[in-house]
């Protein structure tokens, strides 16, 4: 099914969080306990990865997740922007055998 051009095929966009239905979230908070004493019970097993990963989420959810950290390098040589998308040819013309560095 092709949509028309500018007319978006999802108009009322996503759901809110809380339109989705909040009783399942009152629901699954039912088993707040069992999850968090299941989690308990693989974080004492034998298997290092399952009891790493019980771990992770234990501590996710007690202190909340580690900030990500990352550092961007780049810089920006050429900034176009075109109602149309360049050609092979076009792109070939004008950046060849540039590469990003």
């Amino acid at each position: 099914m092709k949509f028309q051009k500018g007319t978006s095929g999802n108009p009322g966009g996503r759901p809110k969080d809380a339109e989705v239905a909040p009783d399942i979230k009152a629901m699954a908070r039912l088993h707040t306990v069992e999850a968090l004493e299941r989690l308990v019970h693989w974080l004492r097993s034998d298997n290092p990865r399952v009891s790493v990963q019980a771990a992770q989420a234990l501590l996710d959810r007690g202190h909340g997740k580690a900030p990500q950290q990352f550092a961007i390098d780049a810089t920006l040589r050429e900034c176009r922007i075109d109602s149309e998308p360049l050609t092979e040819a076009q792109w070939l013309a004008l950046y060849g055998g540039q590469t990003a560095n």
